[in-house]
């Protein structure tokens, strides 16, 4: 994730970033669980991502690699 982070991305990058990070983990350690769940924090308040939503980003990002 870190190697990803910039000061400049946007929410839909940083979901991106921390959905490939948390899907890295889980590969790695198989008692983490299987889910995932994605939560956007700024200024303006808290944003829970829909289940649908993250299944959205898994698959473009399974696309772009």
């Amino acid at each position: 994730m870190e190697d990803n982070y910039r000061d400049d991305l946007s929410i839909e990058e940083g979901i991106d970033i921390s959905i490939r990070a948390i899907t890295a983990a889980m590969n790695r350690d198989s008692a983490s669980g299987g889910m995932i769940s994605v939560v956007v924090i700024t200024k303006d308040g808290y944003k829970e991502i829909p289940e649908n939503d993250i299944k959205k980003h898994m698959e473009k990002i399974k696309t772009n690699n």
